[in-house]
């Protein structure tokens, strides 16, 4: 279930960032109590599992999903388009990786559908923040998984979330 959906949708902004903005959170399904179960985060996609840091607290750090090198996401020229860039060159993506936050992941060589590890409920919800990077003609794009091709049938919305629940281009912090 989408709580936000607030990613940039465009190029990369380090000052983009708000409490409304570069975000997207994925509720687990309602009635899906995940500490009942162990490994129930599953790769998306096949690749290489990297951690990251990005601050000194307790959950300040996420996990990267890097596709092999000329693998391509299907919908991707649809987030391009919808971003903006009419003209999309698939020569041109250089690099794609998947992050996930509110995870505990293992690291290296994965395939479709392994369990990666665990969601950590954060914030009183159990939910995983879920963006899709794209590195394409020299610059960073981010954008929401919303806007790929997903396995099954699409995620419903958190009703009476605060956030977005529809993807909007150039979605920045003013």
């Amino acid at each position: 279930m989408i709580w936000s959906n607030d990613s940039f949708n465009g190029p990369f902004r380090a000052d983009g960032f708000g409490i409304d903005y570069g975000n997207v959170d994925i509720f687990v399904p309602k009635g899906c109590e995940v500490n009942e179960f162990e490994g129930e985060f599953l790769a998306p996609v096949s690749g290489y599992v990297t951690r990251y840091v990005f601050g000194e607290g307790e959950y300040d750090f996420g996990f990267n999903l890097n596709l092999p090198k000329r693998v391509l996401l299907e919908g991707i020229e649809k987030a391009f388009n919808f971003s903006g860039v009419e003209d999309f060159d698939t020569d041109k993506v250089e690099h794609i990786f998947l992050s996930f936050g509110h995870v505990d992941s293992i690291e290296g060589e994965v395939s479709k559908g392994q369990s990666l590890g665990e969601i950590i409920p954060c914030c009183n919800h159990e939910k995983v923040g879920y963006q899709i990077t794209v590195h394409y003609a020299g610059k960073d794009y981010m954008f929401t998984p919303t806007l790929f091709t997903i396995d099954g049938p699409p995620w419903p919305c958190v009703v009476n979330s605060p956030f977005d629940c529809e993807p909007e281009p150039h979605d920045y912090a003013p």
